[in-house]
């Protein structure tokens, strides 16, 4: 009978097999195990970053706390990238936290 996975992290050990076959293995399906967080890639484009926080900014009012790191990125890089201000930035900052 098959056992359903509780979590998406292995019971893991310090033993040859765990680090050397099965620690790989989830790492390459699902990132690195533990506490690391992947980072996002942020296209440059910024007609694709203003269309995704057209999409973002719905889902964090909505209630998913989610999306706030990839808001919070993709403003900075419409500041970096001059498409936005100081006063616009500061005031999606308040409707983000």
């Amino acid at each position: 009978m098959a056992t359903i996975l509780k979590s998406r992290k292995p019971k893991s050990s310090k033993g040859f097999k765990y680090k050397t076959i099965i620690k790989p293995i989830w790492e390459n399906i699902y990132g690195y195990i533990g506490k690391r967080i992947k980072s996002a890639v942020i296209p440059s484009d910024p007609g694709a970053l203003l269309d995704r926080l057209d999409l973002l900014f719905p889902s964090n009012a909505a209630g998913n706390t989610g999306v706030r790191n990839e808001l919070v990125g993709i403003c900075n890089e419409l500041m970096r990238q001059k498409v936005m201000n100081n006063t616009i930035y500061k005031n999606l900052m308040l409707h983000i936290i």
